[in-house]
């Protein structure tokens, strides 16, 4: 069979070209202050460090760790450990991503997303995420075409929903990917981008369904089998950029980092800490409480006020806009305090589930990849096999340029391996990963700690929320063992309510890329505050966009601005 030619080229500058554009600016200033020790803020940190000229650099974060919503959960006692945020990213694709991984020599694994062992629980129906279980459950949607049950059965509901993006796709394709570079990089001085972010993606589905284009039992189906349904009233912009940004090459999948994605933080401070970067300087337990702008000059209050930090050249702002609503901003732009004001974050909800064994590998089919549930659960993902091994590479035989990360199907094979986990059988699953509605939802059941960066210190029978009660509960009705003696400890977090985040990550609803976007990314002190975070980012959710904002802002600093289009 032959691939097909859906490749995207990369849409934005790429790091070599950002790490050049730092090492190269004739305009190094002598201090720089950094806030917030996220990977924006570290990225930012650690080539700037590289430049003789700069003397001191100093990152002010509020908490005890850093990464920032790169956090790996390792459960106390044990060897076992689960994410709380990043936890994939598109191989070869996320090139900003792949350069530090490399730089700290991180390896990776392949990251199964989705297998045909995995089971779909919808409308009451239990069944295999294989061939036979797809087939199986178009049954529960009556309302489907035969054309639309057959894309279902042999590419998933995420096949459905890309045949109604190819169309939009393809514009964003046409004269070597014109509109789909503007889009990506936030520059929406064109109608069509204008009207795809004028519009919400279950607003244009809900419009084919009145053409008759797509059914309203195939809206449903693409909705709860994907997961997707939590984002429908993002921007189609929005919806269309993601493609853009992590599609990976044909063959192509998604990567974890062996030891978890918490190592690729925890590396760079390391390395900041050694010798070599001498002027660079992480304060912990600084939370900011005030940034003053006086003309050129941008103070900073922490300690809640007793702490001034002033006297320094250029300042990077990487804290999540939600954070900043809660710190007295003085001296801003009005149109840089409605974009602070304005940007959405969505919301997200992980748990994580210490099991004594891996006992979904221990039936005639071993479990990998995930399961899917129109329950509050709604995400199960099970970890990847301990190992190197790859399955073998996809051959993607269709045209779809469009491509979602939680609305694949896959039926490779995986190969057949021995754990060498250094401990007993213990494994951890992702027990739930949801979004939105269903994020505030079981996010705002009752923890039992309320110290987010301490989770589990205070717990009762293993489990540390009402939440995580509630996802075994949903779990069992596919893995009954989780209440027979299976289940040992658990571990969650709702962002929206974690202190120095406000959210998980940044999303556009319909007119906010229009809206505020530029008015996001623009300096402030007469281009002495830049400003970095996924938020502000061509990939927002990921820490390629941290990254790419990070070094974005670096450049600025040294005089080289990184244009559109490079």
């Amino acid at each position: 069979m032959e691939k097909s030619n859906n490749n995207i080229p990369i849409l934005w500058h790429s790091v070599e070209t950002a790490i050049r554009a730092i090492a190269s600016g004739r305009s190094a200033p002598k201090k720089v202050l950094i806030l917030g020790a996220g990977m924006a803020g570290m990225s930012a940190a650690y080539e700037l460090g590289k430049r003789s000229e700069i003397d001191t650099i100093d990152i002010l974060e509020a908490s005890a760790r850093v990464g920032g919503r790169v956090w790996t959960h390792k459960f106390e006692g044990t060897d076992q450990i689960g994410e709380f945020g990043a936890m994939r990213i598109p191989e070869e694709r996320h090139d900003y991503t792949f350069h530090y991984m490399n730089e700290f020599n991180l390896r990776t694994r392949e990251f199964i997303a989705a297998s045909d062992s995995g089971y779909y629980d919808i409308r009451g129906t239990m069944v295999n995420t294989d061939l036979a279980g797809r087939t199986q459950i178009v049954n529960q949607y009556p309302g489907l075409t035969n054309a639309e049950k057959s894309i279902i059965i042999n590419n998933g509901a995420g096949g459905l929903l890309a045949r109604h993006m190819n169309t939009l796709m393809a514009r964003l394709k046409a004269n070597d990917w014109q509109l789909g570079r503007a889009l990506v990089n936030g520059n929406m001085n064109n109608e069509f981008l204008r009207w795809l972010d004028a519009q919400t993606t279950r607003g244009y589905l809900l419009r084919l369904v009145e053409e008759k284009k797509l059914s309203s039992d195939g809206m449903a189906m693409i909705g709860a089998m994907t997961s997707l349904e939590s984002r429908w009233l993002w921007s189609l912009a929005s919806n269309l950029r993601g493609t853009l940004t992590t599609r990976p090459p044909n063959g192509k999948g998604l990567v974890e980092i062996i030891g978890g994605f918490g190592r690729l933080p925890e590396e760079m401070e390391t390395r900041l800490n050694s010798s070599a970067y001498e002027k660079v300087t992480t304060h912990h337990g600084h939370a900011i409480t005030q940034i003053d702008i006086e003309g050129n000059n941008v103070i900073v209050y922490t300690k809640d006020g007793e702490q001034k930090w002033e006297g320094y050249d250029k300042v990077i702002c990487a804290l999540p806009f939600g954070v900043m609503r809660l710190i007295t901003l003085n001296g801003f732009s009005n149109t840089k305090i409605s974009a602070i004001r304005n940007l959405k974050y969505s919301s997200s909800t992980k748990v994580l589930l210490m099991c004594k064994s891996a006992f979904w590998q221990k039936g005639k089919k071993s479990i990998y990849g995930s399961s899917i549930s129109d329950r509050l659960s709604r995400q199960t993902y099970y970890p990847s096999p301990v190992t190197t091994v790859k399955r073998e590479e996809q051959v993607d035989t269709n045209e779809d340029l469009y491509w979602n990360v939680d609305s694949r199907i896959d039926d490779r094979p995986i190969p057949k391996v021995k754990s060498s986990s250094p401990e007993s059988e213990r494994r951890v699953l992702l027990g739930s990963y949801s979004w939105s509605t269903n994020s505030r939802q079981l996010g705002n059941l009752s923890k039992r700690d309320d110290d987010p960066e301490s989770i589990g210190s205070k717990m009762k029978d293993n489990i540390d929320s009402d939440r995580a009660r509630h996802v075994i509960n949903d779990l069992k009705h596919i893995h009954p063992e989780l209440d027979n003696g299976q289940f040992e400890k658990s571990a969650s977090i709702y962002w929206d309510e974690h202190k120095w985040t406000k959210g998980a990550f940044a999303i556009t609803p319909p007119g906010d890329l229009t809206s505020y976007f530029s008015d996001s990314i623009r300096p402030e002190a007469n281009g002495n505050l830049y400003f970095a975070g996924e938020h502000v980012s061509i990939a927002p959710g990921w820490i390629q966009g941290a990254l790419q904002s990070g070094l974005k802002a670096a450049a600025n600093i040294v005089g080289i601005p990184l244009k559109d289009f490079e």
